[in-house]
């Protein structure tokens, strides 16, 4: 369970696996992380270079019950600069299960692109 300074869960749920980046070019490494409904979180640290200290998460991505058109659920993430812009962006994989009114369903995945579009994030 990843903890803030006061001792409190940060509030990752199931499927989380959080991954590192600096995603507003501080200097200092903050966590991005999937969650089990779609959704992307980032936890901005607020501390010092080897004293971390994170923020409550900031919602990156809706999840999948607040999008038409978007991720499934346990969403994973990857921060790379996907286009060479010198921002950093999001590749997130997901699952998606469709059910068509019979006792089959579909059952497939995804790999988003969420580009970046401002650096203030």
């Amino acid at each position: 369970m990843l903890e803030a300074p006061s001792g409190q869960s940060v509030g990752l749920s199931a499927y989380a696996m959080p991954v590192a980046a600096d995603w507003n070019g501080d200097g200092l490494i903050d966590l991005i992380s999937g969650a089990k409904d779609g959704a992307v979180y980032w936890f901005k640290n607020t501390g010092k270079k080897g004293a971390p200290k994170f923020e409550k998460p900031e919602q990156l991505v809706e999840n999948s019950e607040a999008e038409d058109l978007g991720c499934g659920t346990q969403a994973q993430v990857e921060v790379c600069d996907w286009d060479n812009d010198g921002k950093l962006e999001l590749l997130v994989g997901d699952m998606n299960r469709k059910n068509s009114g019979t006792p089959e369903f579909s059952l497939h995945g995804y790999v988003w692109f969420y580009q970046r579009l401002n650096l203030a994030l």
